[in-house]
């Protein structure tokens, strides 16, 4: 098998992968302009209480280590 046939095949299967995605892109159900923006509402309070929770334990650590250290 020489190069330009196993050229030929790795550009097929790179054809193939892509027109796939492209294929299953389609069935994918998008949300509206609705959702998104009430999900993305929901990340952002999320993420807010995380980092709240994670902020008030690394203080309440870092207050104990200090009495200790």
């Amino acid at each position: 098998m020489n190069f330009v046939d196993r050229f030929k095949g790795w550009a097929k299967g790179i054809t193939t992968f892509f027109r796939d995605i492209r294929g299953e892109l389609r069935k994918v159900q998008w949300p509206g302009k609705k959702e998104t923006i009430v999900y993305s509402i929901l990340v952002a309070a999320f993420t807010c209480v995380v980092s709240l929770l994670i902020w008030l334990v690394d203080t309440v650590f870092s207050t104990l280590l200090s009495y200790i250290v």
